[in-house]
């Protein structure tokens, strides 16, 4: 009979229990919106076992109407609201007429990283998005991110869902502590949202 953190292993034919591994991806923190104006992952959730991180959101829904969803890392344990972020993003809008069309954007020289146009804050629709950072830690690069985001337009009624991906830096080599969402560049809350933080080990 083995212990409650081991498994149960066969090598030549016999059975054996083993300590069990940890695997590659490890879950690390997660944050819940409730009302909030700023919505933080961290401090310190950054570490040198891990190179790639991901940021997954489901439940997402602004408080106020017709809200974008905002972005900002954070150094040494504070937001970053100088002008460092860059990004492009490009999506598609499925409308209630069955009326697909395109729709694209970009930024640079910002205060924050915004992705998409405004979401709708009624009850029964929400939003969801997966944002991938890369070596955070780094003190002689910048810093590499994209995203993907699903979410309903704007309005009681939304007349479009919206899918949207996009990718971006921020013109900083310090190494970063966390990192915090918002909506409206930082001027409204989030409703609701669970923000889930995984690690992918780099050896």
């Amino acid at each position: 009979k083995g212990s409650d953190d081991e498994v149960l292993t066969l090598a030549s034919g016999v059975p054996s229990w083993a300590t069990a591994g940890g695997g590659s991806t490890a879950y690390l923190a997660t944050a819940t919106a409730s009302d909030d104006n700023i919505v933080t992952l961290g401090d310190s959730v950054f570490t040198s076992a891990y190179d790639t991180y991901l940021i997954n959101c489901h439940f997402l829904k602004p408080t106020t109407n017709n809200q974008v969803m905002a972005m900002r890392l954070r150094v040494s344990s504070a937001d970053v609201s100088t002008s460092i972020y860059y990004g492009a993003e490009t999506g598609n809008r499925f409308t209630t007429s069955n009326n697909p069309f395109d729709y694209g954007g970009k930024a640079q020289d910002v205060a924050y990283m915004r992705w998409g146009v405004g979401m709708s804050s009624t009850a029964t629709f929400e939003g969801s998005f997966q944002m991938w950072l890369y070596n955070p830690l780094s003190t002689s690069a910048f810093k590499n991110y994209q995203w993907r985001y699903q979410y309903p337009s704007e309005g009681g009624a939304p007349s479009a869902f919206i899918t949207a991906i996009g990718a971006g830096y921020a013109r900083t080599t310090s190494a970063l502590t966390g990192i915090s969402f918002s909506m409206a560049g930082f001027g409204s809350n989030i409703n609701t949202g669970i923000f889930e933080l995984f690690g992918f080990k780099n050896s």
